[in-house]
């Protein structure tokens, strides 16, 4: 498990071919990713985000500790949300997630479903209206200062 996070971690989004073929061979051995092993670095190549900020995005998305699909398929709310996060951050099938995360493309397919509806279905409302007060000019212009001190 150890040699194939260093061997992923290691390879550009291009060389992940390398690295599913490899996984392949040992179908069955590999029980997928735990993101708290994870380094910092490892997070950002795989979800495109720190390692502590995914643990601040699911609490701020309210995405529970554990997702239960529709089909009782379940996993922890931080790695449904890490399973959506490759899933967007880089494109692949269900098949090529398979050996990352350990699970079948079934689950994958359901957990991914569930966690993206659970997202919607909690938070559309913010995208509805785009005149909202946190979106005014006062109050971008100060996310941007927040965010870019060289502004």
């Amino acid at each position: 498990m150890a040699e194939n996070l260093k061997v992923l971690a290691a390879l550009e989004d291009s060389d992940e071919l390398l690295l599913w073929s490899r996984c392949k061979e040992e179908k069955g051995n590999f029980p997928g990713i735990e993101v708290e092993k994870l380094t910092n670095e490892q997070c950002r190549s795989f979800f495109r985000f720190d390692k502590d900020d995914i643990e601040i995005l699911r609490r701020a998305l309210r995405i529970p500790e554990k997702v239960v699909c529709s089909n009782r398929t379940t996993a922890r709310g931080i790695d449904g949300l890490c399973v959506v996060l490759r899933r967007l951050a880089y494109p692949s099938r269900l098949e090529d997630l398979e050996y990352i995360f350990g699970r079948s493309k079934t689950e994958l397919s359901l957990i991914i479903n569930e966690v993206l509806d659970y997202i919607h279905d909690n938070h559309c409302h913010l995208l509805s209206d785009f005149n909202m007060s946190w979106l005014s000019p006062i109050v971008l212009r100060t996310f941007c200062r927040c965010g870019f001190r060289s502004l």
